[in-house]
């Protein structure tokens, strides 16, 4: 009997001993990015959460998937990489089953893996897939009107359409 009551408590504590020093790091850089007032990343943009404004920027049944990365900075040579200060990002991936032809990225600067997430988040770049098109407005505000575009919509008029500098090129 206490054999089986010390292996129930060992498999409830293995899940808190896996964790890596990175996910609490993680997780709270993503809450962070998630709760920021949307106005802090863009003016125009209303005050209510990042995570609330931009779920709802695609609508019913938006998928949302964070993650804490590199920024693309990185170049996988270690020899490189070692002695840098990489950027931090936090970047969510948004889909929407309804709207199958549509996918944004957006990327989030929130620090630097020497000092951790210690910088105001502020934007640093965003993909929006339209069909197999893919555009990088420049502005957060340019997205409501973006994403209700045709995949075959002229760059010019989409310029025109948003009021965004917005410019179009491969993945």
């Amino acid at each position: 009997m206490l054999k089986l009551w010390i292996c129930s408590i060992l498999s409830l504590a293995a899940p808190l001993q896996s964790r890596t020093p990175e996910e609490p790091r993680s997780a709270t850089a993503i809450k962070r990015v998630q709760e920021l007032p949307a106005n802090k990343l863009d003016p125009t943009l209303p005050t209510q959460s990042f995570a609330s404004w931009f779920k709802g920027v695609l609508g019913p049944g938006a998928e949302l998937k964070w993650e804490l990365n590199d920024c693309g900075e990185q170049t996988g040579d270690p020899k490189v990489d070692s002695g840098r200060d990489i950027p931090t990002c936090v970047e969510v991936d948004a889909t929407n089953p309804h709207k199958v032809e549509l996918e944004i990225v957006v990327s989030i600067h929130v620090g630097s893996t020497n000092k951790g997430v210690t910088q105001n988040p502020q934007l640093g770049f965003t993909s929006v897939r339209i069909g197999s098109r893919y555009f990088f407005p420049e502005q957060l505000h340019c997205l409501p009107k973006l994403v209700v575009s045709a995949p075959d919509s002229d760059l010019q008029q989409l310029r025109r359409d948003t009021g965004c500098k917005i410019t179009e090129g491969k993945k």
